[in-house]
């Protein structure tokens, strides 16, 4: 069985402004353009920004190869296999033939997703995550390949013991975001129980026999009676949906919801929250080369609107991945 480890991802290596604040009022020393734009967008935090920050605080990516024309097995830190077919992959919707390269990210704790920018599940069907995963295979020259139809993979993660409400969610990218979806036998496959070989040992595992590439989620359903929709206002006018990013993250629960942004009404939309949980509202914001946090503790109720006030302090690269860690 071939044992595949972590590689570190390659950082972008970023050179801007340094600007100045004031540590005794909320307000930017006029120093930056983008500080003092004060005006939202229609279209929100743009492709470019949000791509910078997905790379800088993302985790590394497992990686491995395989001769497209053999099956292969790959073993992922101690938890995760991943079962590819051979003679199954398409380049441009033509039958491949040459080394697959895999590249396979987890997503396990509710700060990966933040990391990510992205939601661990749809407001509207809330679910509490095990894990969920970005799978792409590529051939040498990193062009993107796909499954033929009719065909499968499965991967498998590793647990004790196995609930039996888990299901798979089915995820696709749309307008910088990921949105989930139950999958489906016919078109994306399904979740069974299983054990599996890993290190010599049988072990009990989720298996997901997946008809798709990119996004797959390993979640089960969260009970709750009574929604309720607020709004979170953001204290400090510099900070906007151009370049900050609101979160509701579930306290008792593995459980992320990027909040979308109101630009009439300069307010990010906090749509079915479970009324009476509690929550930790999340802003991340990147202005100038620099990280921005705020967090804020509620207890949901029917209040119509929270107020959010990110830090005028920018924090390193190092003091933000402490801070998701700890969520």
């Amino acid at each position: 069985m071939k044992k595949i480890s972590q590689i570190p991802a390659i950082f972008l290596s970023l050179i801007f402004c340094i600007t100045s604040c004031t540590k005794s009022t909320d307000k930017f020393v006029p120093y930056s353009t983008e500080f003092n734009d004060t005006n939202w967008s229609p279209s929100a935090m743009d492709a470019a920004k949000s791509t910078i920050i997905i790379t800088t605080l993302s985790k590394p990516l497992y990686t491995g190869s395989f001769s497209s024309s053999n099956n292969a097995l790959l073993d992922f830190n101690n938890q995760i296999q991943l079962g590819l077919q051979g003679n199954t992959y398409l380049l441009n919707g033509v039958n491949y033939s040459g080394k697959v390269s895999v590249n396979l990210m987890q997503l396990s704790s509710k700060g990966d997703y933040i990391r990510n920018l992205i939601s661990s599940c749809s407001s509207t069907n809330l679910f509490d995550t095990k894990s969920a995963f970005l799978l792409n295979l590529t051939d040498d020259s990193k062009n993107n390949l796909s499954i033929a139809n009719g065909t499968s993979y499965t991967i498998d993660l590793v647990d004790t013991p196995l609930a039996q409400n888990y299901i798979y969610l089915s995820g696709s990218i749309e307008t910088n975001n990921v949105t989930w979806a139950l999958a489906d036998s016919t078109n994306t496959g399904y979740l069974q129980a299983n054990s599996i070989l890993m290190n010599g040992q049988t072990q009990l595992s989720y298996e997901i026999i997946s008809k798709k590439l990119s996004w797959i989620n390993f979640a089960k359903p969260i009970s709750a009676s009574i929604l309720v929709n607020s709004n979170v206002l953001l204290s400090t006018k510099n900070f906007t949906n151009k370049n900050t990013v609101v979160f509701a993250v579930l306290n008792d629960y593995n459980t992320v919801l990027k909040l979308q942004s109101d630009d009439v009404n300069k307010v990010f939309l906090a749509k079915n929250l479970p009324l009476g949980s509690s929550v930790k509202l999340v802003s991340i914001s990147y202005i100038d080369g620099q990280f921005y946090i705020g967090k804020h503790d509620i207890l949901v109720s029917t209040t119509p609107q929270y107020s959010l006030k990110p830090s005028i302090i920018p924090a390193s690269i190092a003091d933000v991945n402490t801070f998701l860690d700890s969520l």
